[in-house]
């Protein structure tokens, strides 16, 4: 009977184990056709990343997985003087940024690159905003940690860093820097 019993609690957790693995594969699945998922900024989180930014003029930001650019949009309404940067993977989200983008007459003001943001070089930015998966946090950690100035700062919508402790938290918008 006891040989029963672990025999089935065996199989249990190997059950477990497996569809948590099959989870991870079909979210890399996913992404690898779609592209990254994409969850639009509320009002009250642009706000909180409006107070944390304390931008000053000639400074540059980028947001890496820029979606519909609202964010971006929003710094550079706040912030007039700065230089603002949008990554974006999927092709959907790049013309629909820059759509918005054009109807707000930004277009001179913020540029944004289809491109993969780990391919991007950070180090000239002033301002890193990201609302990325958790399962990216950590290799975005190291990213950062290697190619931005001391002076740099990193703003993180509701997802944290594994490691680096935030300098300040404003509900679940979190700024880093080194």
């Amino acid at each position: 009977m006891w040989s029963q019993i672990i025999f089935l609690v065996s199989i249990i957790v190997v059950t477990i184990f497996l569809l948590l693995e099959l989870k991870k594969v079909l979210i890399r699945f996913y992404i690898a056709l779609q592209g990254p998922f994409f969850a639009p900024t509320n009002s009250q989180r642009i706000k909180q990343i409006l107070e944390l930014a304390e931008l000053k003029p000639g400074e540059k930001v980028v947001d890496l997985g820029s979606g519909d650019g609202r964010i971006l949009i929003a710094l550079v309404r706040a912030h007039p003087q700065i230089k603002a940067v949008g990554v974006e993977l999927n092709p959907k989200y790049v013309k629909l940024s820059r759509d918005n983008i054009k109807k707000a007459g930004l277009s001179k003001k913020i540029e944004i690159r289809k491109s993969n943001f780990w391919k991007e070089d950070l180090s000239e930015y002033d301002l890193i905003v990201t609302y990325c998966i958790k399962m990216v946090m950590g290799k975005l950690e190291r990213k950062l940690k290697d190619e931005i100035k001391e002076s740099t700062k990193v703003i993180s919508v509701f997802f944290q860093f594994p490691t680096w402790k935030p300098k300040i938290e404003s509900g679940d918008i979190r700024l880093y820097q080194k």
